[in-house]
């Protein structure tokens, strides 16, 4: 194996926060993510017909993840939602999801033409029980 394929090779691995919506997993690249808040949805407000919150002074738009990616809606109204604090540049964002089962190093694969047609993922990898879309935080944001 040569140098340079090795260089290329390692800079596809990366660490991502793998997250659950619906029956899917979608991997958050790490360097994307600020924090991880267990928000009240008492304190979700709207702004220009989109949802918010307030966070240490910083108002985060809310993307709801299952609506993004048209999927069916939950079946109970929990009383707190899991967000994903993001940020790309100066702009924050927020992504309500499911679940969250950890931290894990990933090896992103692309999706070849697909990879046209799904501009909110950057590609995609093979986790242990599943294959997670790789979400691409900076064209939510963007």
């Amino acid at each position: 194996m040569e140098l340079s394929q090795i260089a290329t090779d390692n800079m596809k691995n990366s660490q991502a926060l793998i997250a659950g919506v619906r029956d899917e997993k979608i991997a958050i690249p790490l360097s994307s993510v600020l924090s991880i808040e267990n928000v009240s949805v008492s304190e979700i407000n709207t702004v220009n017909f989109e949802d918010v919150i307030y966070l240490r002074g910083q108002v985060i738009p809310l993307v709801y993840m299952d609506k993004l990616f048209d999927l069916e809606e939950a079946k109970k109204e929990s009383l707190n939602i899991n967000v994903v604090i993001c940020m790309y540049k100066d702009t924050y964002l927020g992504l309500v999801v499911d679940e969250l089962f950890g931290q894990e190093d990933i090896d992103k694969k692309s999706m070849g033409i697909l990879d046209n047609e799904n501009r909110f993922f950057s590609g995609a990898t093979i986790l242990d029980d599943a294959v997670a879309l790789v979400l691409d935080v900076e064209s939510l944001i963007a």
